[in-house]
């Protein structure tokens, strides 16, 4: 839910904007509080709250996860398994790209 607006967006500038328009009054406003705060770096909303945390740690780790499965030869996360992705789990070849240096951040905030 947290990308439903990946289709209609420019790029980060209005990613997450879009969704808060997309889904304001079918979810809750913490809903649409981490959703833009998955994009802090453009929408400024802080990642204070566990839901926040959760979700940005969450999309980093998800990202690290399709980068892994697109670097193998059949590009399918089907064929994911978790050794292939502890084996790459090493900076600086995925991680940063996955990451961007955001998943640690936000994990170390997390109570």
């Amino acid at each position: 839910m947290h990308d439903v607006d990946f289709e209609v967006c420019t790029g980060p500038v209005d990613h997450t904007i879009k969704a808060k328009d997309l889904l304001k009054g079918a979810v809750d406003a913490d809903v649409i509080e981490a959703i833009m705060a998955h994009n802090f770096e453009n929408t400024k909303v802080p990642v204070d709250s566990r839901l926040n945390i959760g979700l940005v740690a969450c999309d980093a780790v998800s990202g690290l996860v399709l980068a892994c499965a697109l670097v193998m030869p059949s590009k399918n996360i089907v064929d994911m398994k978790p050794e292939s992705l502890i084996k790459k789990y090493r900076p600086p070849r995925i991680l940063p790209m996955a990451f961007r240096g955001t998943g640690y951040r936000v994990a170390r905030n997390w109570d």
